[in-house]
């Protein structure tokens, strides 16, 4: 895989998932065009599925790894096929990039939900995905229930802990993150300038931060 790309003229696949890399690969065949392959770091099945698509003569300009939302790529292509139109953090970049063409990869169902949203049939939200949030808000109390058995087993076990938090986080607040030190003195508290979402702001420094802290620990 490379960390760099050549052509920006070329199509973006913003992927997420093996199938969705698969499509990708369908598309750039379909119209004998390359694309570009921004491949969210999610296992290892993801950069499996990438070399095999390769071996097999997939034409795809590059592959290119990433975390969150890949800013730089995307504002370089003007072209994207996507896996997830109902993603918030696609909708927070078109909103933000406009792009002037876009392909959702996937089996046919969503792209049908996706053109109903679009059309003001119904609302713009993941079918289904209403009940869900519903489900897990009014079971959300359950887990605060739960809270007593996690601070008994931080005192038993005193598990390593690394807790980096965004120091401006309206929801979770710094508090929340100090607390793990009532429990685990040794526990590492790491606050971000930056709000709820520190992983879109401050990835690389997140990154290094776990990386650091796996090594300390010898795992």
């Amino acid at each position: 895989m490379s960390d760099t790309y050549r052509d920006k003229s070329q199509a973006i696949a913003w992927v997420e998932s093996p199938l969705q890399l698969i499509a990708a690969a369908e598309w750039a065949s379909s119209r004998e065009t390359p694309i570009v392959v921004a491949l969210r770091i999610s296992g290892q099945q993801m950069a499996t599925t990438a070399e095999e698509l390769l071996a097999r003569g997939a034409n795809f300009a590059e592959v290119i790894p990433f975390y969150g939302i890949p800013w730089s790529l995307l504002s370089a292509h003007k072209t994207w096929a996507i896996g997830d139109a109902f993603s918030g953090q696609f909708r927070m970049a078109a909103t933000v990039l406009r792009p002037t063409s876009i392909t959702l990869l996937d089996d046919g169902a969503l792209t049908l939900a996706v053109a109903d949203a679009l059309l003001d049939r119904t609302d713009y939200a993941r079918p289904g995905n209403t009940d869900i949030q519903l489900d897990l808000f009014l079971d959300y109390a359950n887990n605060v229930k739960l809270y007593p058995k996690f601070h008994e087993y931080f005192r038993n076990y005193h598990p390593p802990v690394l807790a980096i938090w965004g120091k401006n986080d309206p929801f979770f607040i710094p508090a929340g993150a100090e607390a793990f030190k009532a429990d685990i003195p040794n526990a590492q508290v790491q606050f971000l300038d930056t709000g709820h979402f520190a992983l879109e702001t401050h990835v690389d420094e997140i990154a290094a931060a776990m990386h650091n802290f796996l090594e300390q620990q010898h795992l």
